[in-house]
């Protein structure tokens, strides 16, 4: 084992205790957080996050609290994926119930998982854009109707 010269100790545990005092002056926890910048907020989707024995021919939605930019709505910022593979879907969004809908343009295979996924592309009427990619998902049922 190694011996600190002597006044060497003193000296070392006072710089670390000023370097600990110094790095806990910079988390001053009175300090007001800046507030974040957030896109506009999803109110609901359906089918529900997490979801299972989900019918393959469902409807697929998701709901605003702020109207959007219906422009930055298209299959560059919306997308149907299963795995990493984009579905074809057709868009629509409703500005009354400020709500996309998704009409996948293939049927859904069963008992599989899928995702659905919004890009920062998407924005309100403001032009607010959303804060970072949101997605959900959901799986499929495992019996075609009759």
């Amino acid at each position: 084992m190694k011996r600190v010269p002597r006044g060497c100790g003193h000296a070392l545990g006072a710089a670390l205790a000023l370097s600990l005092v110094a790095g806990c002056a910079a988390k001053d926890p009175t300090a007001p957080a800046p507030p974040p910048v957030l896109g506009p907020p999803v109110d609901a989707v359906f089918p529900a996050a997490r979801s299972a024995g989900v019918f393959y021919d469902t409807d697929i939605w998701v709901r605003f609290s702020e109207p959007l930019d219906p422009a930055t709505i298209n299959e560059r910022t919306v997308f149907l994926k299963l795995d990493t593979v984009r579905n074809p879907v057709a868009l629509s969004y409703d500005a009354a119930t400020r709500t996309i809908r998704l009409t996948p343009q293939v049927q859904l295979a069963l008992l599989r998982t899928y995702t659905v996924e919004l890009t920062p592309g998407v924005r309100t009427a403001a032009g607010t854009q959303l804060a970072q990619t949101y997605f959900w998902q959901f799986t499929t049922n495992g019996l075609r109707r009759l």
